[in-house]
C-alpha cells in the first residue's frame, strides 16, 4: 500500500485559502499570483456511510461510495489531465475529548486516501485532520453532529477557463 503523505502537495497548492470558502459542491478561487488558477470541486462524505462509530475501518457502504466516487467524479478530472491534487479532510462532532476526535478525523481521513491512492496511485493526496474544528451544524443536536462527522474530498484542478 502506498503510503500518504500530508506534504505532497506543492506548497502553492497548499495554501488553506485555496478551498477555504467554497460551499459544498462545485466552486473556484484564484490561486497565489505564482501558480496557475485552480478549481476545487468538493464532495462531502458522511462518515456514518463510511465508518462506524469510533472506527477508521472502512465500511462495505463506504468503499461502494468511494469507487462511485473515483469512477465518476475523480475520472472525469483524470480524463483531461486537469487534476492537480487530492485533499481529503477528516472532521468530528465535539463529543468526546478533542485530542482524541482530532485524531480520529485524521485516522479517517487517511483511510480514505490510502483507498483513493489504490486507485488512482500518481496522484498527490494531501491528508487533513481537522477534528471538532469545523462545524458545519449544531453539535447540541443529534442531527447537527452526524453533519459534522464527515470527510471532504477536494479535487484540486487546474481551471480550464483560463
Amino acid at each position: 500500500m502506498r503510503r500518504v503523505n500530508r506534504f505532497l502537495v506543492p506548497p502553492a497548492l497548499a495554501v488553506a485559502s485555496l478551498c477555504s470558502g467554497v460551499a459544498v459542491g462545485a466552486g473556484s478561487t484564484e490561486a497565489p499570483a505564482a501558480t496557475a488558477a485552480t478549481h476545487a470541486e468538493i464532495v462531502v462524505l458522511g462518515a456514518r456511510a463510511l465508518f462506524a462509530r469510533n472506527s477508521s475501518t472502512l465500511r462495505a457502504e463506504g468503499v461502494a461510495a468511494l469507487r462511485t466516487l473515483a469512477a465518476d467524479r475523480v475520472r472525469r478530472h483524470v480524463d483531461r489531465d486537469l487534476i492537480v491534487a487530492i485533499r481529503v479532510i477528516g472532521h468530528s462532532d465535539s463529543i468526546g475529548p478533542a485530542a482524541y476526535n482530532h485524531k480520529l478525523s485524521e485516522r479517517r481521513a487517511r483511510t480514505v486516501a490510502e483507498r483513493l491512492a489504490e486507485i488512482y496511485p500518481d496522484l498527490p493526496l494531501l491528508v487533513e485532520g481537522r477534528g471538532e474544528s469545523v462545524p458545519v451544524a449544531d453539535n447540541g443536536t443529534v442531527a447537527g453532529r452526524a453533519r459534522n462527522r464527515r470527510v471532504e474530498i477536494h479535487m484540486i484542478s487546474i481551471d480550464e477557463r483560463r
